[in-house]
């Protein structure tokens, strides 16, 4: 039955009137729980140290079987989001050995299908914090110290019931902050009565990186062959690819584009030829990824003069700013794909 509360009467609705008075047609539906946060330690007595990751996970169910808890209030059947948020922490602790967070998400997602009839889909979003091995006394790790630093690696992981074999999988990096203070410039733009930025050869060039990689799995991955990451069940990661290593692979191409040799640099002539520069190294470089999206805002730091014209700017003195900033974005790829170039606002 449906009821409407009208000032202190309550109608109520027989099943005829109430298909009359339902208007809304439900498209779409999912259910499940975000910023769900754990933190995972292996001890590996081999190497005498301790492993340690922060995960933040965000589920999300698709059950098309439970449009009934919407339209009618049954929740038959329902997986709860609090079965959702346990679940997480059940399956971490049965990752056995050391983990990558994209074998986690896909056998999170499976797990969720596998346990649960009435889920056709999971996705999966994890985002690891950046703690690092402590260094101490001249460089040496910590075996089990850990220092945060820079950049949230992050994963999205999609696995649908008829295809439970092929998760799809993208991994990605945000807030990468990078920074160097010579060998950039900006020269040759437009310039009009609008324009009020001066040409440069010399200035300091910083950035917040974003990016996303998909992978390449018609490319021959042989990659890792690791076994046991979840004990008996070893069917997480069928494409044998090694996401760890990936990842760090991923880093040192940015890292080798932005920067450039230790003591003469690299020159940029713009965010986007530094950009297009790292994703070309990217797709060459690592055989597992497709492509690459990057997202770069051009944080500025603009030039000071101290006290007047009693001092001269000797590329030494900053306004540091965080916005408004230049936004900076592009995907390049391994394959063209498309007929033509698409620029987007």
């Amino acid at each position: 039955m449906l009821f409407e509360k009208t000032s202190l009467v309550f109608i109520e609705y027989t099943d005829e009137r109430r298909e009359h008075h339902r208007m809304g047609f439900l498209t779409e539906h999912e259910h499940g729980k975000s910023k769900v946060r754990l933190g995972r330690t292996w001890r590996d007595a081999k190497e005498n140290a301790h492993y340690f990751v922060e995960w933040e996970v965000c589920v999300r169910l698709i059950s098309p079987e439970m449009e009934k808890a919407y339209t009618s209030g049954d929740n038959g059947g329902m997986t709860t989001t609090d079965t959702t948020r346990n679940m997480c922490y059940v399956v971490a602790q049965r990752c056995k050995e050391r983990t990558s967070m994209e074998e986690y998400a896909i056998r999170l997602a499976r797990t969720f299908i596998e346990t649960y009839p009435l889920i056709d889909g999971v996705s999966v979003t994890v985002d690891q914090a950046p703690w690092e091995r402590a260094k101490v006394r001249g460089g040496v790790e910590h075996s089990h110290g850990f220092t945060f630093s820079s950049g949230i690696r992050t994963c999205f992981v999609n696995v649908m019931r008829e295809r439970m074999d092929h998760p799809t999988v993208t991994s990605g990096l945000k807030d990468y902050r990078v920074l160097k203070t010579t060998q950039s410039g900006y020269e040759g733009y437009i310039k009009d009565k609008f324009t009020k930025l001066g040409e440069t050869n010399e200035r300091i060039l910083a950035t917040a990186i974003d990016c996303v990689w998909t992978y390449d799995l018609e490319g021959g991955i042989d990659t890792s062959k690791r076994k046991g990451w979840f004990g008996n069940n070893n069917s997480s990661n069928n494409n044998n690819i090694d996401y760890d290593l990936v990842y760090q692979r991923v880093l040192e191409n940015i890292k080798d584009q932005f920067f450039g040799d230790a003591q003469r640099g690299v020159y940029s002539p713009s965010v986007q030829a530094t950009l297009y520069n790292m994703g070309d190294a990217i797709v060459n470089n690592i055989k597992e990824v497709k492509d690459v999206k990057f997202t770069l805002p051009n944080i500025h730091f603009i030039p000071m003069t101290p006290n007047g014209g009693d001092h001269k700017f000797n590329d030494d003195v900053y306004i540091a700013t965080s916005e408004p900033h230049g936004t900076i974005a592009a995907t390049v790829s391994k394959r063209n794909e498309t007929a033509e170039i698409r620029s987007r606002l």
